[in-house]
């Protein structure tokens, strides 16, 4: 299995339309759609700002 990444725009008709190389041979796909989320409806659950707010732990142990 082969990726590519390729911008694209959905229309107002939430539909997407793509144009792939003529390398990619006819038949079956896979097709994963990424889009970026509204920041405010999932503040819950990031992990890097998890991670940022979390103490410097500065002890030693021998």
């Amino acid at each position: 299995m082969q990726a590519i990444e390729i911008n694209a725009i959905i229309t107002p008709d939430h539909e997407l339309r793509v144009r792939l190389p003529d390398h990619v041979a006819p038949g079956p796909v896979r097709v994963i759609v990424l889009f970026e989320s509204d920041p405010t409806a999932s503040a819950k659950g990031n992990l890097d700002e998890f991670l940022d707010r979390l103490p410097i732990n500065r002890t030693t142990t021998p």
